[in-house]
């Protein structure tokens, strides 16, 4: 492909001029691009090979909200996603849109929210590099431009949901803290009243070990655990 070929040598080029959505489509599928299952969600395979790096390095972050923007790509993107989910299968699925196009109906929806800065020293954490001034200054211009993309783009854009539960994550501290207050406030929460007595029970299938873990919300607004099963 023309973007192959400039990347040989090291030109920069817009994809959305050299390739239309179709021949984007149409390659993706010649070159094998799938999406395995991998615990609770999936793993983007290319050329037969994992692609979790190559879809997150800078040269895919600056056209990413361009080429995510076309109907045409979104609705083939969206069908391979609801795809993985037909029969049952419950996942776990992070993105922009997922919560308010690919699956509006989903059980539970979480908008988590960070600063920018924080956001790109993640995201070179993640790729292994190192995290300078000026990298993470580059990152970070990166990551805010695409949120101003992504935010007014016609198709798609990126929103809360109003059912979402909405956890800013700006620290690695508060990530330890998402999980009891987004299970207990979730729809199978139950109320309950002073001075009754309650049972709680929940069928499920799975092939590993599974723990289910209870806690309660004091009358202060903190959480404590309650118990565990199975063991």
């Amino acid at each position: 492909m023309a973007l192959d070929a400039a990347a040989e040598v090291g030109e920069t080029v817009d994809p959305l001029a050299v390739v239309t959505p179709e021949g984007m489509l149409r390659d993706a599928e010649d070159r094998g691009l799938v999406l395995f299952p991998d615990g609770a969600g999936f793993v983007a395979y290319l050329d037969g090979e994992p692609a979790e790096e190559r879809i997150r390095d800078a040269e895919v972050t600056a056209h990413v909200s361009a080429v995510s923007a076309l109907p045409a790509v979104r609705e083939w993107v969206n069908g391979v996603l609801r795809s993985q989910v037909r029969g049952g299968r419950d996942v776990v699925v992070d993105g922009r849109d997922i919560g308010t196009v690919v699956f509006p109906d989903a059980f539970l929806k979480v908008f988590l929210v960070a600063a920018p800065e924080v956001r790109a020293q993640r995201r070179l954490a993640q790729q292994g590099a190192r995290v300078n001034p000026e990298e993470l200054a580059r990152e970070t211009a990166r990551l805010t431009a695409r949120d101003i993309a992504d935010t007014s783009r016609a198709v798609a854009p990126l929103r809360r949901d109003p059912a979402a539960i909405e956890v800013t994550v700006s620290s690695d501290s508060a990530l330890t803290s998402i999980e009891p207050p987004v299970v207990i406030r979730s729809a199978c929460a139950p109320t309950v009243a002073e001075g009754q007595s309650y049972s709680l029970r929940a069928w499920y299938a799975s092939s590993t070990v599974t723990q289910f873990a209870v806690y309660l919300r004091t009358t202060q607004g903190g959480w404590v655990y309650w118990t565990s099963s199975p063991w």
